[in-house]
């Protein structure tokens, strides 16, 4: 078994670290020779179910009633009643799903909590 070194064995010259969603390769910048491996991100390997609970807003904005109505495939007059619940089971997933849904509710600024606590970044790293 080769033991790990952080340099090409062709070369000696430090090998270039990339990462995208799935892969993480070391490639030689000098001649190519390079190693490459399955990476999967610690959201996904997470088999937890999380429940994403809306809080109760007497007075939403047009954008949040659009993206409560948009997850729920509802229409607005039933997004403000939901609202009018001290709390809402909104949605209960699995991380990777309930990321999304997390990023929509952010970006239309409407308060909610998620059970278990939620700690993963947007790019599915652990907090």
């Amino acid at each position: 078994m080769m033991e790990w070194s952080d340099k090409c064995p062709k070369c000696n010259i430090n090998l270039v670290y990339d990462r995208d969603e799935s892969t993480i390769t070391w490639t030689c910048p000098i001649c190519g020779w390079g190693l490459a491996t399955t990476y999967i991100p610690p959201i996904r390997q997470d088999t937890k179910i999380y429940t994403i609970y809306i809080l109760q807003n007497l007075s939403p904005k047009l954008d949040q009633l659009k993206t409560l109505s948009r997850i729920l495939a509802v229409n607005y007059i039933e997004v403000k009643k939901i609202l009018s619940f001290k709390e809402f089971v909104l949605f209960e997933g699995k991380a990777i799903d309930v990321q999304s849904v997390k990023t929509q509710l952010e970006n239309a600024e409407i308060e909610f909590r998620i059970v278990p606590d939620f700690n993963y970044s947007k790019s599915g790293e652990i907090l």
